[in-house]
């Protein structure tokens, strides 16, 4: 009686064991589905937004004239990141639709970031500007210029100094 009793037990907690493993995979397999749908439709919502984003980037080309891509941004609303993947894409020919905007020329300037040349973009199938080499010479004048009024300049950091030791770095500089 009681061996039978035993695997009565044994058979009642394999059942079981397969009962919460088919409840659980069940479960499993509905959030890998829903998950995959939920992807799905951010993916399609994406692929949606692509044209309306594109179109907005060529608005907004149309309505201020030509600009860069951190103008665009501006301009147009849309993030950085999306902003120079939607560039780069209206800038390429395309198997379908030609190539939409082009490179007109290159600037300097944006407040607060690396000095290099930023693209100016406009709308139409032109020939891209090229792009303009670095000036090693002009680099080493605008870092020397930069470190010379470091010590010229009245600073909080150059009370203690003496004026012998501000003219001997700026001899060092130069």
């Amino acid at each position: 009686m009681p061996q039978q009793w035993l695997m009565q037990q044994e058979c009642n907690q394999t059942a079981q064991s397969t009962e919460y493993e088919s409840v659980s995979t069940i479960t499993h397999s509905k959030q890998m589905k829903s998950s995959q749908a939920k992807s799905q439709t951010k993916t399609n919502q994406n692929h949606k937004l692509y044209g309306v984003r594109s179109r907005a980037v060529l608005m907004a080309l149309e309505q201020y004239g030509n600009q860069s891509r951190a103008e665009l941004e501006q301009s147009a609303g849309i993030s950085k990141d999306l902003i120079s993947a939607i560039v780069s894409r209206l800038n390429k020919r395309g198997a379908r639709i030609g190539k939409q905007i082009h490179i007109v020329s290159y600037v300097y300037d944006a407040e607060g970031a690396r000095r290099y040349p930023r693209a100016v973009y406009a709308i139409g199938d032109g020939e891209d500007a090229k792009k303009p080499k670095a000036s090693h010479l002009e680099n080493r004048r605008r870092y020397d210029a930069k470190k010379k009024s470091m010590y010229s300049m009245n600073s909080v950091f150059n009370m203690s100094k003496s004026r012998d030791q501000i003219r001997a770095e700026l001899r060092a500089i130069a």
